[in-house]
């Protein structure tokens, strides 16, 4: 789970969804993410061309 990610209703007006996973269970554990996951370690190492050095902690 991503904690770069919102929450599946963020930003609506009703409370329905404004944006939905690929696979619809995930879909409820959007914005849910407690800690950095692999994926965004290395989405924030490739932003700041940190490619030697896997900060993780």
């Amino acid at each position: 789970l991503s904690i770069m990610h919102y929450e599946s209703t963020e930003g609506s007006r009703n409370g329905r969804n404004t944006i939905e996973a690929k696979i619809q269970a995930f879909t409820k554990l959007m914005g849910k993410g407690n800690d950095f996951s692999m994926s965004d370690i290395n989405r924030i190492n490739r932003a700041y061309n940190c490619y030697n050095y896997l900060a993780y902690g």
